[in-house]
């Protein structure tokens, strides 16, 4: 019994070798004498660099101007009525008196997408 499935086991690996090869030498085949790319890519450097140079000295450069982020600050008394609503252009704005008058004892609640809650006792 032990030996006949030993001779299974050595044929199915002889089938499956010689399956193996057949499928190479097939695709060996027909793939022969193809993919031979003997045609050169040329490539002009003079021109290239010409071409960067023009476009690094072209006069028509575009420039994004940067603001500053406006900050929104909203504070709501004990209530959750909106009391007051001010901007601040920087974040130096915010330690100024003024503002800090205008907070009061407020106390800091939260902070989304440039808008501050503050919330009055």
């Amino acid at each position: 019994m032990k030996t006949e499935f030993i001779t299974r086991r050595k044929a199915s690996a002889i089938l499956a070798l010689a399956l193996g090869l057949v499928v190479t030498f097939s695709a060996a085949i027909q793939s022969y004498g193809t993919g031979k790319n003997k045609s050169y890519v040329y490539y002009d450097i003079s021109a290239a660099l010409e071409r960067a140079y023009e476009d690094a000295t072209k006069e028509d450069h575009q420039f994004i101007e940067v603001t500053p982020e406006i900050k929104t600050v909203r504070v709501f008394n004990s209530e959750n009525e909106l009391v007051e609503t001010f901007h601040l252009a920087n974040d130096e704005d915010f330690n100024r008196r003024e503002v800090q008058q205008k907070l009061g004892d407020a106390t800091f609640l939260s902070e989304y997408a440039n808008i501050s809650v503050y919330k009055r006792q």
